[in-house]
């Protein structure tokens, strides 16, 4: 293996892996991500940022498989050899363990910043096919973290830090940019 921030037992778990390499792959805006590579195979690996719960990995699940019965390209979980959604290590969740997730790669490339506005207009377009892919989807998501989508909440909390760092040296370009989202919010 070519990452030592990737544990030997991690890919020990997925048997079409056991030995392969993984090297760092794309940005990692949230989850940390690995390409992985073994006998011809590849995939995606994740240690998935402190704010996941394993569970997460469950919705995931569901959503991907409502996903490509509607015929849209995405990800999909593999499970371990146990069938496990993921491999946690290094204790427990109370002292902060490690849970890894394995998915695999869909052929393309990603951005994290829009080069066009052809980009956002087709990203746009993704977005309207992924919610009216899962219009119906019937699942009781089991790892919800609350106020994520509370978006009044994020708008007050965004217009009590632009009153209280108003003096900041940067305070009057984020002050644009913060009444701007607060108008677009309204």
């Amino acid at each position: 293996m070519s990452d030592e921030n990737v544990p030997a037992e991690v890919l020990a778990r997925y048997a079409a892996y056991v030995g392969g390499s993984a090297a760092p792959f794309g940005s990692g805006l949230i989850n940390r991500t690995f390409l992985v590579e073994h006998a011809g195979n590849r995939a995606i690996l994740q240690k998935l940022h402190k704010i996941f719960a394993p569970a997460v990995n469950e919705d995931l699940d569901a959503v991907t498989a409502h996903l490509a019965k509607k015929g849209l390209v995405t990800p999909r979980l593999i499970r371990t050899d146990d069938g496990a959604v993921c491999v946690s290590v290094g204790g427990d969740d109370a002292e902060g363990a490690a849970h890894w997730r394995m998915i695999s790669l869909v052929d393309g490339h990603s951005v994290d910043k829009l080069a066009s506005p052809e980009q956002a207009r087709a990203a746009g377009a993704l977005v309207a096919r992924f919610h009216a892919a899962v219009e119906d989807l019937g699942h009781s998501y089991k790892h919800v973290r609350e106020g994520v989508h509370d978006t009044k909440r994020h708008l007050v909390k965004l217009a009590r830090a632009l009153a209280k760092h108003r003096n900041h040296r940067l305070g009057k370009q984020a002050g644009s940019i913060g009444v701007e989202i607060l108008d677009a919010g309204a």
